[in-house]
């Protein structure tokens, strides 16, 4: 029944935008799970990109940024600040959705979970408080070291300063080359794991609460109890080189805030 749903999934994002070669904008990869030294020490790194070693369990990601189209047609909604028209998207509709508050992008999760009869992974609690239930089957938002470890191409890194490549411009839309303005997805190459624009387009929301990093939690770590903020990840469409690194690390307020460079993109545990 599972794989039914699984596959169920994939045809109605497939369908989602069928124009599409190979319709194919919203599948997902397995990763499996491995050991990874996360963090950096090089000569851009910040105090908050301390070096520790993580270990993450197997999981699922979709290989895009949630797009405009189905956000829209999963919640009737268009948040996107950006006209994104003519010289940004051949096609509008298949940029990254941005401008989004964190809980909308759980409400996301929740509702797109229900309509493919999978388990809600967001419980709503007191005030903007919201618990995940682990266990769940349905949408969630990558951990932040799910993230990175999914950016630096999981098993199969190259150990690069990017997503998929040294050099910025052939995986990225950043300050140098975006115009101002998000990017349709999967126009930049992808990383080892066949992800796409892990590095710019925009910004994504991960589940962690922003904080120092506890390097006593070595196994599948989730951030911080308690915070204000959320942690953004991979860079964005107006962002220098710096802040392209797999490493990186943004926030934003979780409490009614949205950023114009700030999507997301989608997990799963595996099955």
């Amino acid at each position: 029944m599972k794989k039914i749903l699984f596959g169920a999934v994939l045809l109605f994002f497939g369908l989602e935008i069928s124009s599409a070669k190979d319709n194919v904008y919203s599948s997902f990869v397995n990763v499996e799970g491995g050991t990874f030294e996360m963090g950096s020490s090089d000569s851009n790194a910040k105090s908050d990109e301390k070096v520790h070693t993580v270990s993450v369990k197997s999981f699922s990601i979709s290989k895009y940024e949630v797009t405009r189209s189905l956000y829209k047609k999963i919640t009737k909604k268009s948040p996107g600040y950006f006209t994104c028209g003519g010289t940004c998207c051949d096609d509008p509709s298949l940029c990254p959705v941005e401008n989004v508050t964190f809980q909308e992008v759980l409400e996301f999760c929740n509702a797109l979970s229900k309509k493919e009869g999978l388990q809600s992974a967001y419980i709503k609690k007191e005030g903007e408080n919201w618990e995940w239930d682990r266990k769940a089957n349905g949408y969630r938002l990558p951990t932040e070291a799910e993230w990175e470890f999914a950016a630096r191409g999981g098993n199969s890194s190259q150990g690069h300063v990017y997503s998929g490549s040294g050099k910025l411009g052939d995986v990225a839309w950043y300050l140098g080359n975006s115009d101002g303005f998000p990017h349709q997805v999967a126009k930049k190459e992808a990383n080892e794991l066949g992800l796409y624009d892990m590095t710019g387009n925009v910004w994504e929301f991960v589940w962690d609460i922003y904080g120092e990093y506890d390097d006593s939690i070595k196994e599948n770590p989730s951030g911080p109890e308690k915070g204000r903020n959320r942690v953004l990840r991979g860079g964005g469409f107006n962002d220098v080189g710096s802040l392209q690194r797999v490493s990186a690390r943004w926030q934003l307020r979780q409490s009614g805030y949205c950023g114009n460079y700030a999507g997301f993109r989608l997990a799963r545990n595996v099955d």
